[in-house]
C-alpha cells in the first residue's frame, strides 16, 4: 500500500506542476498546442543537461512524473535518449505562425484566435513517396494567440486557390445535403480556426460561433466539383486494392485475365515534365482592407502594444507555395479486355436533386508515357424507376499534353441514383487495341457553373512570438509517451500502481493504446470502460464485446483481447461514406 502512495502521490504533485507552466498568461509556453505529446516516467530517472552520462545532472524526478515530450536523440554509442522539458526552469524561444485572420477579426473573436504553422516559401514542389504519411494539412490550428501575448505582426503570405464563385459553391453545398454532409467539421474550434471538407474543399472558418465559408471566399481546387477527391489523391491509410492503389472515393472496377492476374491495373502517374516557376509574389496591389494589414483603428491600447502595425512594404504577400503539377493517376487495360475502369456512384440523394438539371462531367487527360495516343470513353449511367436505366458515353483521343473533355447531359426527372465511369478504351473499339491514359482530373458541375474559376490566394497574417519554454532535459530511463491529458494519465497510473503489469503494458495503457492479450482491467486503463458490454457462451469459450460510444469497439475470448477497432479506423470508415449521400449503396469509398 505504501508504494501505490507514494507513486500516485508523486504523479499528482508533477502534474500540476507540468500543468501551470502551460497555462495563458504565465511566463511559460503559451504558445504551446494543446495536444502536445507527454512523457510519463516508468521509473526513476536522472535527468542530464546533455544527453551523455558524463554529463551534469539537473534534476531527479520518481516514477509517474509527468512532463511535455520534446523528442528522442541517438548518442554517439548509438544509445538512445528522451528529451522532455523542464517545466521549473524556463528559456527563451521564438517562434513564427500565421493567422487566419485580421486584427479587426481578433478584436471580434474577443482577442482569441486560431494559430497555423508558417509557411516559408519554396522554389520546387518536392516530391514525395508514396508510402510517406502525408504531412498535416496547413490549415490545421497549432497553437492558440490570445491577448497579452508577447507577439508582434510580421507580414502576410500567400496560399495558392481558386476564388470560386460564392454563388456556386453555396449551391453545391445545397446539393451535397447541406453544411452537415460535407463531414465532421472540427470539435470545440477556436474563433479564425480553418477547415477544408474533403467533399467539397471550399476553405471554412469558425467566426466565434458558427462555421461558414472563409471570406474571401477560396476554393482549394481548381473547380467547384460535385464528385469527390477530382484529383485522384492515393490513400495511402488503406490496403491497395488488387490492381493498385486505393482511391478515395472511386472504385477500381476489374476482371481477371485468362491467366488469373488482374486485367488492368491503376497506378500512380508521374506528373509530366513542366519547368516550375518559383515562388514568386503575386501582384503588387494593396489587399482588402479585412485581409491586409490588420486595421487599428478599433483597437484598444493595450492590443496596440501585442499586435504593432505593420510596415506598408508587408502589404504584398509571398506566394509560399507554387501549384502542384497534377499528377493523376494511369489507368491500363492490361490484357486488351477491356474490362477496367474506374467508377463513383454519386448516391440516390444527389440524384434526386439533380434531377432536370443540365449537368456536365470534366475530365482532363493526356497520353499515357511510352504508350502514346489512346481513346477513352466517359459513361454515366443513370437509374431510373422501375430498374431501367439510361446511359450517356461519348470517347476520345488522348493528346500528348493535358487537355479537358466533356460529357454535357441533363439528368433525367425520374433519376435514382448516377455512376460516372472512365474507361481507358471506347468499347466500340476493336478488342485487340490496348488502351493506357493518364487522368489527372475529373469532375461533375452543373453547366452553367465556370470551368475555369480564377487564381486566387488565401492571406494569411504572420506572427513574430517570443515566449518561454521548458528547458530541455535528456534521460535513458523507460518514458510513456501519450497525448492523453493529465487527468486521463492520473487515471490510468492509479490502476498501474495497483497491478503488477510489464512496463511494455504499462507503456500500453498509459499511451491509451491497445494490444492482442490485454485482460479486460488493462483495456479498462487504456481505453475507460465500455458504454455498452455485452458476451455470448458457446462450447468453446465466452466471447465478450465493449462497444463505446465513439466507434472503438474491443473483442475478448475468455478475458483476452482478439481483435478490436480504433477511433481513427472508425474515422476512416466515417470519411469513406462521406463519398456518397447514399450509405446503404454498396460498393462505394475506400473502405469496404
Amino acid at each position: 500500500m505504501a508504494r501505490w502512495t507514494s507513486r500516485a502521490l508523486a504523479l499528482s504533485l508533477l502534474a500540476s506542476a507540468g500543468a501551470q507552466a502551460g497555462q495563458a498568461g504565465a511566463p511559460g509556453e503559451v504558445f504551446i498546442a494543446e495536444d502536445a505529446p507527454r512523457a510519463v516516467l516508468l521509473e526513476p530517472a536522472e535527468l542530464f543537461a546533455d544527453p551523455t552520462s558524463a554529463g551534469e545532472i539537473l534534476a531527479r524526478w520518481p516514477a509517474g512524473t509527468v512532463l511535455e515530450y520534446a523528442g528522442e536523440i541517438t548518442d554517439e554509442f548509438g544509445r538512445t535518449w528522451h528529451t522532455v522539458r523542464d517545466p521549473n526552469r524556463l528559456q527563451r524561444r521564438h517562434d513564427v505562425y500565421l493567422t487566419p485572420f485580421s486584427r479587426r477579426q481578433f478584436r471580434d473573436y474577443g482577442y482569441r484566435g486560431a494559430l497555423l504553422a508558417d509557411r516559408q516559401p519554396v522554389v520546387a514542389v518536392a516530391v514525395v513517396a508514396a508510402s510517406a504519411p502525408p504531412p498535416p494539412p496547413w490549415w490545421q490550428p497549432v497553437g492558440v494567440l490570445e491577448l497579452g501575448h508577447n507577439a508582434t505582426f510580421d507580414g502576410v503570405v500567400g496560399i495558392s486557390a481558386t476564388a470560386a464563385d460564392p454563388g456556386e459553391l453555396r449551391q453545391a453545398i445545397e446539393l451535397l445535403g447541406g453544411m452537415a454532409a460535407l463531414g465532421d467539421f472540427p470539435a470545440q474550434p477556436v474563433p479564425g480556426e480553418l477547415f477544408v471538407s474533403m467533399l467539397l474543399p471550399a476553405l471554412f472558418q469558425f467566426d466565434g460561433e458558427d462555421w461558414d465559408l472563409a471570406r474571401p471566399v477560396r476554393l482549394m481546387d481548381d473547380a467547384v466539383n460535385l464528385l469527390g477527391n477530382g484529383s485522384f489523391m492515393v490513400d495511402r491509410a488503406s490496403p491497395p486494392l488488387a490492381g493498385g492503389p486505393a482511391l478515395h472515393c472511386w472504385d477500381l472496377i476489374d476482371s481477371l485475365d485468362p491467366r488469373g492476374d488482374p486485367a488492368g491495373s491503376v497506378q500512380v502517374a508521374l506528373p509530366p515534365v513542366v519547368a516550375l516557376p518559383p515562388g514568386v509574389p503575386l501582384r503588387s496591389q494593396p489587399l482588402p482592407s479585412d485581409m491586409g494589414p490588420f486595421d487599428m483603428t478599433a483597437a484598444p491600447l493595450e492590443i496596440l502594444r501585442v499586435l504593432p502595425p505593420a510596415p506598408d512594404t508587408t502589404r504584398v504577400p509571398a506566394r509560399v507555395d507554387p501549384r502542384a503539377q497534377p499528377s493523376g493517376v494511369l489507368l491500363a487495360d492490361n490484357a486488351s479486355r477491356q474490362a477496367v475502369y474506374l467508377q463513383q456512384r454519386l448516391g440516390g440523394d444527389l440524384a434526386r436533386r439533380l434531377r432536370g438539371m443540365p449537368v456536365t462531367v470534366d475530365v482532363v487527360a493526356r497520353d499515357a508515357p511510352v504508350v502514346g495516343s489512346a481513346t477513352f470513353g466517359i459513361n454515366v449511367e443513370a437509374a431510373l424507376a422501375g430498374n431501367r436505366t439510361e446511359n450517356f458515353a461519348i470517347s476520345f483521343t488522348t493528346k500528348p499534353s493535358a487537355a479537358r473533355y466533356e460529357l454535357a447531359f441533363e439528368v433525367p426527372a425520374d433519376a435514382e441514383d448516377l455512376t460516372v465511369r472512365l474507361l481507358p478504351l471506347d468499347r466500340s473499339l476493336a478488342r485487340e487495341q490496348r488502351g493506357s491514359v493518364v487522368f489527372e482530373r475529373a469532375g461533375l458541375r452543373l453547366s452553367g457553373w465556370d470551368p475555369d474559376p480564377p487564381p486566387g490566394a488565401v492571406v494569411l497574417n504572420r506572427i513574430s512570438a517570443n515566449s518561454f519554454e521548458g528547458a530541455e532535459l535528456h534521460t535513458r530511463a523507460r518514458v510513456a509517451v501519450t497525448d492523453r491529458s493529465v487527468e486521463e494519465i492520473q487515471r490510468a497510473w492509479l490502476d498501474l500502481a495497483a497491478a503488477d503489469w510489464s512496463a511494455e503494458d504499462q507503456a500500453i495503457v498509459l499511451a491509451g493504446e491497445l494490444r492482442h492479450g490485454m485482460s479486460p482491467d488493462q483495456v479498462a486503463a487504456a481505453w475507460g470502460r465500455p458504454d455498452a458490454d455485452t458476451s455470448q457462451a458457446s462450447d468453446a469459450g465466452v466471447e465478450r464485446r465493449w462497444e463505446y460510444a465513439d466507434g472503438r469497439s474491443v473483442v475478448f475470448f475468455d478475458d483476452d483481447v482478439i481483435t478490436f477497432r480504433d477511433r481513427s479506423t472508425a474515422a476512416r470508415t466515417a470519411t469513406a461514406r462521406r463519398c456518397t449521400l447514399d450509405t446503404s449503396l454498396p460498393g462505394t469509398g475506400m473502405w469496404p
